[in-house]
């Protein structure tokens, strides 16, 4: 690239919109918006399921926007995007620094109506939404069970993946949003989990054990301090002295390579209103406490606190010996 070329470049990369200056958002191609609403007719009036169209479509050659086989999540989204309804949606998201993105409450997001002509009409949208709804609970919890059952039996395996590629069972949500987990669902049905699944089941209930002594230690800590403690609407929330709602989030390590140091992520605003959050940080083996932390969640603005392996002491101030001391004990 030439001096000249690069110039033109940082020119056209520099420049800023003026205030006059408006986005119109059009269709796509013809035949792009053609598949979508093959899909939704499918959905609506074909009976046809996710996986059912996500095969149907690799079959006939039709290529998604990405250029890669349409699988049943890219089915699944376009079937639930308001987007092609006419309607923009802002603010689903939240992010901030390196957090990772973290999901608003519905009634936080922005929607634009009519900002554009729609593909499908509003009718046709309202009926997949409905139908999605009543598909997911025509099957009883022993059909479901039984599903897995019979392919286990001619795969010899269940995964995410083997559930997605059979067009006889129901999207892997349905499994999950019934059951909580695939695992759990896999247990339930009396069939062996693949060593990954084993490793993460061993860790979800190794946490969850820890998460259990710990809310039993401060409900102890509390009543021998003359506090009062009660259940909140949350899981893991309960109201102290009935003022402050307190978070326990027990924060496993993650990295993302074997050779990259460990991180932790402790959720501040889960319910939002909580005052303060107790973060059990948790050993790489997930099977002791590192360290523990009383949080005020006033003292930050982003949703979620990340913890480095390499920084130990950036919360130092906020640690805590044991959860005896938090309580003045």
């Amino acid at each position: 690239m030439s001096f000249q070329q690069e110039v033109q470049r940082r020119d056209r990369c520099t420049v800023k919109g003026a205030l006059t200056d408006h986005v119109v958002f059009v269709s796509g191609p013809e035949h792009e918006v053609a598949v979508v609403r093959r899909i939704y007719d499918w959905y609506v009036y074909g009976d046809m399921g996710d996986t059912e169209i996500a095969r149907l479509l690799n079959t006939t050659g039709i290529s998604s926007e990405s250029g890669r086989p349409w699988s049943p999540p890219v089915v699944v989204n376009i079937l639930t995007n308001e987007k092609y309804t006419g309607t923009l949606v802002y603010n689903r998201t939240t992010q901030k620094l390196q957090a990772p993105p973290t999901r608003n409450p519905r009634n936080q997001w922005i929607c634009r109506r009519n900002a554009f002509p729609p593909l499908v009409d509003a009718e046709t949208f309202r009926r997949a939404q409905e139908l999605r709804q009543q598909r997911a609970l025509r099957f009883s919890n022993d059909e479901l069970l039984a599903m897995l059952r019979m392919i286990y039996r001619e795969k010899g395996k269940v995964s995410t993946k083997t559930i997605s590629e059979d067009g006889r069972l129901p999207a892997i949500t349905v499994f999950s949003n019934r059951f909580g987990t695939l695992s759990k669902a896999l247990e339930l049905a009396k069939i062996p989990l693949t060593p990954r699944a084993m490793r993460l089941l061993q860790t979800r209930r190794s946490i969850e054990a820890i998460r259990r002594e710990k809310l039993l230690e401060i409900c102890e800590c509390v009543n021998a301090a003359g506090g009062t403690i009660a259940a909140a609407d949350h899981k893991n929330a309960f109201m102290l002295n009935d003022e402050f709602l307190v978070l326990i989030q027990v924060s496993r390590a993650r990295r993302v390579h074997a050779s990259k140091p460990f991180r932790w992520y402790v959720p501040l605003q889960s319910p939002a209103e909580a005052q303060f959050v107790i973060a059990i940080q948790l050993e790489p083996s997930h099977s002791s406490v590192r360290r523990i932390y009383l949080i005020p969640t006033a003292d930050f603005s982003y949703p979620i606190l990340v913890m480095r392996e390499e920084w130990p002491d950036e919360f130092s101030r906020y640690e805590c010996q044991c959860l005896p001391n938090i309580f003045g004990l």
